[in-house]
């Protein structure tokens, strides 16, 4: 029987030494120099108090009373031409205010997801400021800053913490969100792009992406999405305002969201585009695709300069650097510019990241090149995980070994995962065993880290993808694996749960159906009884029964549980895009497999989209993808069949070389990637 194949405040002491002299008149003076004595006290303790408290905040953040917060610029909000009136024009209330007031009334973690000037941070700051206006706003201003800022909250009576822009801080360590009132905003783009990649409802392997911001998407209580275009509400509340900047946005309303109009988002957009000074248009671009390949902090102009020279014309010739420099650095209107000046570095202004990834896009090999040999830590991981999305396998291994070099053992992991999922498995498992060798001779290894690094260890050895790994070689360290979270943790705890399905995996993998079966229908069981239907545990383990049913059962008895599972997943409110792409491929490979070919080219259709859309066209789950879709069109005799195995062959060939098994294989076809 062919098993099926799946992928997945102090005071000073000698203030206090004086104030207890003179009241308890252990020194004698003038009436007058008493009075006088206490005055000049209370100065001192003034700004002992002020010299300590500063001393105990940390440089990274910044610590202020929400009512004190008259600039919003200061903490994000996007600036607006000029007036004589004021700054910014008066905020109009928009449709999603009272949603952000009840959130921030029931306190948790509290994200506003919407495009590029939308409004998002507009929003956030007003609602803070008109039902906060006695908390202590705190803004870490690193992501290495955040866990700092957690614990100044945590000691306010009434703190929110403010991360403007929450891709910025995920590359922070893990942090515990418990008890702390978070008030965060994100760009569309990057809530939904990180969505596919980080959401913990997917299998035992892909669990490895894991990242410091892996986790903060499950923390969020609270997820209030703004649209850039404004409502017919929204538009009538704002003609009944005063302001000629509103007056002119309105004008534009029908193909820009006000918005965006106010702070010049098209306009810059189409400066870039229609760029003379060609150096000018090279840095902005070299900006720009730094951050679409996960490099959101702000560039240093010698790593902007040896960037934005893969962005320059061979046949011009560019003006001076300086006058290109200030081109892009120039507000439009006063008011954003298309490289905005953070700190001592620059950071392309997303709007123009966001108009750039909704088109498809290439990002030069050199660009990679440099950000990899040059970032450090979790942002070299980010950097190595877009790197694989785009095929720079290459420069993944060496984002892999730079982290190993410097014995960041859990981001080499990371990074070694990604390779992996890329299609190199062998050589990702090749590393991890590396990376776990390097890791135990460290003696202050913690357990779970250790752990971590083996249950990688596992996946990328053994049954990851339509049976391109080694499950006999894996199934003794799954085993080790189980047998050690279960002394750790105890036999229900998550972790061991999740580890026996991973033994199930590897046990489906040697042809031990029936026990890969019985595994994870009773891990299914524990795992609705302690955490419910719609934990991640009990949904991962719910797909590990599909598809060992499907084994055990036959074809048809595995489309029926994966339509069931695929019908369910639709009906949350957060669907996984991963989770659920994993279902429909194989359901579309079930369902060819029991001859049901024209529902199979239905599913499979869809799915060979939204792979497309999560992980890239050459990314080897699209690929294998294709080959089902290819094998479902022939049970129909559809005439397309052989073009579109040749273009998958030449595709294949392309993008994971001409050894890889996706592509030998190819011709003969894939019985399940997922």
């Amino acid at each position: 029987m062919r098993r099926p194949s799946v992928v997945t405040l102090v005071m000073l002491p000698g203030v206090l030494a004086l104030v207890s002299n003179i009241a308890t008149n252990t020194i004698s003076l003038p009436d007058e120099w008493v009075a006088a004595s206490w005055v000049a006290v209370g100065l001192l303790l003034t700004a002992s108090i002020v010299v300590e408290v500063r001393r105990s905040q940390p440089t990274g953040v910044r610590i202020a009373r929400v009512r004190d917060l008259n600039d919003p610029v200061a903490v994000g909000v996007h600036r607006a031409a000029p007036s004589s009136r004021s700054p910014l024009p008066p905020f109009v209330p928009r449709d999603r205010f009272p949603d952000v007031r009840d959130a921030l009334q029931a306190g948790g973690f509290v994200l506003i997801v919407g495009d590029s000037t939308a409004g998002k941070t507009r929003l956030a700051y007003e609602a803070m400021r008109q039902y906060l206006p006695r908390h202590t706003c705190v803004r870490p201003l690193t992501p290495e800053a955040l866990p700092d800022a957690l614990r100044i909250a945590r000691r306010k009576r009434h703190a929110v913490v403010w991360l403007d822009d929450l891709e910025r801080y995920l590359g922070s360590p893990p942090v515990d969100w418990d008890g702390v009132l978070v008030l965060a905003t994100i760009r569309t783009h990057e809530r939904d792009d990180l969505s596919t990649r980080h959401d913990p409802q997917r299998s035992p392997g892909d669990r490895q992406r894991a990242r410091a911001g892996r986790a903060v998407f499950d923390a969020v209580t609270h997820e209030i999405r703004l649209d850039r275009m404004w409502s017919d509400d929204e538009v009538a509340r704002a003609r009944t305002v005063d302001d000629d900047r509103i007056a002119q946005a309105l004008a534009g309303t029908s193909r820009h969201g006000v918005a965006e109009t106010i702070a010049a988002g098209p306009q810059l957009l189409q400066s870039w585009r229609d760029a003379r000074d060609a150096r000018g248009a090279a840095i902005v671009s070299a900006a720009v695709d730094a951050r679409l390949a996960g490099h959101h902090r702000p560039l240093s102009e010698d790593l902007l300069r040896e960037l934005h020279l893969a962005y320059v014309p061979e046949t011009e010739r560019p003006g001076p650097w300086g006058s290109a420099l200030e081109w892009a650095t120039q507000p439009v209107q006063a008011t954003s510019s298309m490289l905005e000046p953070v700190g001592s570095g620059y950071l392309a202004f997303d709007y123009l990241v966001d108009a750039t990834a909704a088109e498809p896009f290439t990002i030069p090999t050199a660009t990679w090149q440099i950000l990899i040999d040059h970032v450090e830590g979790a942002d070299l991981v980010e950097v190595g995980w877009q790197a694989s999305f785009h095929g720079q396998l290459d420069l993944v291994e060496r984002a892999a070994r730079r982290l190993l070099d410097a014995d960041e053992h859990t981001a080499a992991s990371s990074v070694a995962a990604a390779l992996g999922d890329a299609g190199r498995s062998e050589r990702a498992a090749e590393l991890l065993e590396e990376i776990l060798d390097r890791a135990e001779q460290s003696s202050s290894l913690d357990s779970v880290v250790r752990l971590g690094l083996l249950e990688a260890l596992v996946w990328e050895t053994g049954e990851k993808y339509a049976g391109l790994g080694d499950p006999a070689s894996a199934l003794p360290l799954a085993r080790r694996l189980v047998a050690e979270h279960t002394a750790l943790s105890g036999p229900t705890h998550r972790a061991t749960l999740f580890a026996r399905l991973g033994l199930a995996r590897q046990l489906g993998g040697t042809d031990e159906v029936e026990e890969a079966l019985a595994t994870a229908t009773d891990v299914v069981e524990q795992s609705r009884r302690l955490f419910g239907e719609d934990d991640s545990l009990t949904l991962s383990a719910r797909f590990e029964v599909c598809v060992w049913s499907r084994a055990v059962h036959g074809e048809k008895a595995g489309a029926e549980q994966f339509a069931d599972l695929a019908r369910y997943v639709e009906t949350q409110d957060k669907a996984d895009p991963v989770f659920l792409t994993q279902c429909r491929l194989n359901l579309g490979a079930a369902l060819t497999g029991a001859a049901e070919f024209t529902d199979a080219v239905t599913v499979l259709t869809d799915a060979v989209r939204m792979s497309s859309e999560l992980w890239g066209n050459d990314h080897q789950k699209t690929l294998m993808a294709r080959q089902l879709h290819i094998d479902a069109l022939a049970g129909i005799d559809d005439p397309s069949v052989p073009e579109l195995q040749r273009q998958l062959e030449i595709d294949c060939t392309r993008a994971l070389g001409p050894d890889h098994p996706v592509t030998l294989e190819a011709m003969r076809g894939w019985d399940l990637p997922t």
